[in-house]
């Protein structure tokens, strides 16, 4: 039986001998053991922010251990318990059972082969006064879908408009094959509203729980914040 809910690497594709490798490289290095910077180490840092778009830098990231540990902290730092959250219908079950571990109200919105429908993305603000939609706009999960071009702009001014921000989970980054992909939402985003969750762990191993938050402005200090009390830092040989 292949199971496809969990969305890791086959045993055969994980790059095992390399992650080793690394890990043995990086564990006698001087200083590995001590504690790192509370973001994250800065080189790390900086990899995540250039993987996002131009102009962010060290400075818009925060390592976190792994991407589900990165939506929880966006999850308490944006939407408080009892909010509703905009998600995608259907969407990703880890991230409905983090909404509901926080008592955080998931409110669904229609998709279609192109993605969120951003006519029922700005009625759903209007109507349930949320402050926070999440979404996976490359490779959605469960279906896979890439969103369209043409909305990309389009749920960044409703969100803007709602005083709301994004979500952006962009955990199939580097699974992408037969061509280039879209850029993350957080690359075009004039109006800083988009927190950027990006991670090593899927294209890698499971047991490389490492990713990043990414965002601009005030908002990095609230993320920052609620790392700190929820898991301190991310080891530093990881």
């Amino acid at each position: 039986m292949i199971a496809f809910n969990g969305g890791y690497l086959h045993p055969s594709l994980q790059p095992d001998r390399a992650l080793g490798s690394a890990l043995g490289r990086a564990a006698r290095r001087p200083g590995a053991w001590e504690r790192p910077p509370l973001e994250g180490v800065t080189t790390l840092r900086s990899w995540f922010a250039r993987q996002a778009g131009e102009g962010l830098t060290a400075a818009n990231a925060l390592i976190t251990a792994g991407g589900q540990a990165a939506l929880n902290t966006a999850l308490h730092a944006l939407v408080a318990p009892g909010a509703p959250l905009l998600v995608e219908s259907p969407t990703y079950p880890g991230a409905l059972a983090a909404a509901r571990a926080s008592g955080i109200r998931p409110i669904p919105v229609p998709t279609d082969d192109d993605g969120v429908r951003a006519d029922l993305l700005e009625e759903a603000f209007a109507a349930t006064n949320a402050r926070a939609f999440y979404c996976q706009p490359l490779f959605h999960n469960p279906t896979g879908a890439v969103l369209a071009a043409e909305r990309r702009r389009q749920i960044m001014e409703i969100s803007h408009n709602a005083g709301a921000f994004i979500i952006e989970d962009d955990y199939a980054r580097h699974l992408g094959h037969g061509g280039p992909v879209a850029a993350p939402l957080i690359a075009d985003d004039p109006f800083g509203v988009v927190v950027h969750i990006n991670s090593l762990t899927k294209p890698n191993s499971p047991s490389l729980r490492v990713a990043a938050l990414i965002a601009r402005g005030p908002v990095m200090e609230r993320l920052r914040a609620i790392q700190v009390v929820t898991s301190f830092f991310v080891s530093r040989p990881l």
